[in-house]
């Protein structure tokens, strides 16, 4: 009898046990669930991560904005770039050889370019003293849409014909990796110098530079930016 009172007194010893590691192993089990839904959301984050770098880069244009410090004119060592027809702003085409006979600056830039804006004032300005010599400008936007550049240019002062490289095929085909970028052609079509970065158009260095183009004599530079000039 003393056996069968001891096994019946520790019943509920027993029970209270195995409701104990039930709850035990539900306490596991659910640490376990938890643990595999942080590992899950986890995981979920960093697929998001990976497709929002792979969308961020494809967004980056083809061309990025130079970094410089002092951005200089240095002499062109590619080989001629081909010639273009673009359209303007107009639509017009226009053809790089529609100026025979004419330095030509071909000024690549784009909207989301942060210099390019104030750029392209100062090379307006730069056209505007040196336009008793053969001097053409053709600005260049690269990979946007026209309304966008229309948009772009209405807010600035730039009278000289902005060309649309919709397809960036023109930036390509010159080698241009970064904007703004200037490039000095000769009366020839011969590329001659080259400017990766936004020039300060109002300096002594890009006029002299551009004097042996331009038919011009470097110590007259401050003469051409004005008599009044210190």
């Amino acid at each position: 009898m003393a056996p069968e009172f001891r096994g019946e007194a520790m019943l509920p010893n027993r029970r209270r046990a195995v409701a104990a590691a039930a709850v035990m192993s539900g306490m596991v089990s659910a640490e376990r669930s938890e643990s595999g839904r942080a590992d899950r959301f986890r995981a979920a984050l960093s697929t998001a991560g990976a497709v929002a770098l792979l969308v961020i880069l494809a967004l980056v244009p083809a061309a990025t904005p130079a970094l410089s410090a002092e951005t200089r004119l240095v002499p062109w060592t590619g080989d001629t770039p081909p010639a273009f027809t673009l359209d303007d702003l107009a639509g017009h085409r226009i053809t790089l050889d529609d100026s025979p006979g004419r330095v030509v600056l071909v000024h690549f830039f784009a909207t989301w370019c942060e210099p390019c804006r104030a750029e392209l004032g100062a090379l307006r300005d730069f056209a505007a003293r040196h336009e008793a010599h053969a001097l053409t400008v053709l600005a260049v936007d690269v990979g946007e849409v026209d309304a966008r550049v229309r948009r772009f240019v209405a807010t600035t002062d730039f009278d000289h014909p902005v060309l649309l490289d919709r397809d960036r095929a023109v930036a390509k085909a010159w080698g241009i990796s970064a904007l703004p970028t200037t490039v000095a052609l000769d009366a020839g079509r011969t590329p001659r110098l080259v400017a990766e970065g936004d020039l300060d158009w109002s300096s002594d260095a890009v006029t002299e530079a551009l004097a042996p183009l331009l038919g011009e004599q470097a110590p007259d530079a401050r003469a051409i930016r004005g008599a009044g000039a210190p």
